[in-house]
């Protein structure tokens, strides 16, 4: 029984071993010989867009500062130096008011000396005039003594004339003739060249007191000095600036543009204005004038104008602005 047992035992294990065996070497027999599926291909997922109407617009912003409107540069006319100022920037001038001066003491001595010379020209004008006055006077009453002896002539002649007339009568009709040409030669006045050299010491003292004149720096305008840099002592060229006196009532802003930026504008393009510090406040304007050749203005910089003038309390002269144009729509 036993050894039945033992036998049966081994005869399992031996078909266990062969049957493994089989299973490793021809492989399984499920998937052995079927075709590798395929990976499932991947759909890509497309945009989705919601289209709407609406304006493109293409904007550009600048800056700027407020400047006034209307304003004017002081400047002396003639080189010299600052001998005293009246004002101080930031005062209120009215039109005429002396400004400035400069030192005039080298022409007020060349104005003494001009008038000196003026004076003895003048003088012998004078004289000159006063012997011609003479001398026509003189002339006159010969001629008239000329026209009487020739009267007295003719009144005593004989008709015929005899010889002695004749003779008589021609020497007064001569002596008349030339009291004649002196009365015409007197009558050409004095020597031009007397009233010549008066004209031009004139023009000498006018020329010298126009310069003192111009030393003086006159407000050309009402308004506020808005910059008035000299002082005394301080040396100028003609036409230095000296200052600028402006009327603060209306305003405007000044942009310095870029070439590039210049050629996008026109003027007559709208403005929308804010302040740099203070963006919630904002203005509307329109670009007055730009620098040739873009526009019509004379200076380098481009001029924008309020459509409403601000109040003094929410703009001040110098306060930076922002200016956003529209370009294309």
């Amino acid at each position: 029984m036993q050894k039945r047992h033992i036998l049966v035992v081994a005869i399992f294990s031996l078909l266990t071993v062969v049957g493994c065996t089989s299973q490793a070497t021809y492989g399984n027999a499920i998937t052995e010989g079927e075709p590798t599926p395929l990976p499932t291909p991947v759909v890509p997922s497309k945009p989705v867009y919601q289209v709407e109407s609406g304006d493109i617009i293409y904007q550009q912003r600048y800056s700027g500062r407020v400047v006034p409107a209307i304003s004017q540069t002081l400047t002396f006319e003639l080189d010299g130096r600052v001998a005293e100022t009246f004002v101080n920037a930031g005062d209120t001038v009215q039109q005429g008011d002396v400004l400035a001066v400069l030192d005039t003491t080298s022409l007020e001595a060349q104005l003494l000396n001009a008038q000196e010379e003026l004076a003895v020209v003048q003088s012998i004008l004078d004289s000159a005039s006063n012997q011609v006055d003479f001398g026509k006077a003189r002339a006159q009453l010969e001629l008239d003594l000329a026209q009487i002896r020739l009267d007295f002539a003719l009144s005593q002649a004989t008709e015929p004339y005899t010889d002695h007339d004749e003779f008589v009568i021609s020497t007064r009709i001569i002596e008349r003739d030339l009291a004649q040409l002196a009365v015409d030669e007197v009558n050409e006045g004095v020597d031009p060249e007397l009233r010549f050299d008066v004209e031009r010491a004139q023009d000498v003292v006018n020329g010298i007191q126009a310069d003192i004149d111009r030393s003086q720096l006159i407000a050309p305008m009402d308004g506020i000095l808005t910059s008035f840099p000299i002082e005394a002592g301080d040396a100028l060229v003609a036409y230095d600036f000296a200052g600028v006196v402006a009327d603060t009532s209306t305003v405007q802003v000044l942009a310095s543009l870029t070439i590039t930026q210049l050629e996008e504008l026109s003027e007559g393009m709208t403005v929308m204005m804010q302040q740099t510090n203070l963006p919630d406040d904002v203005f509307y304007g329109t670009i007055t004038q730009l620098p040739e050749p873009y526009g019509t203005g004379t200076s380098e910089d481009a001029y924008i104008a309020f459509d409403t003038q601000p109040t003094a309390d929410s703009l001040r002269l110098g306060d930076r602005i922002t200016l956003t144009v529209t370009i294309e729509e």
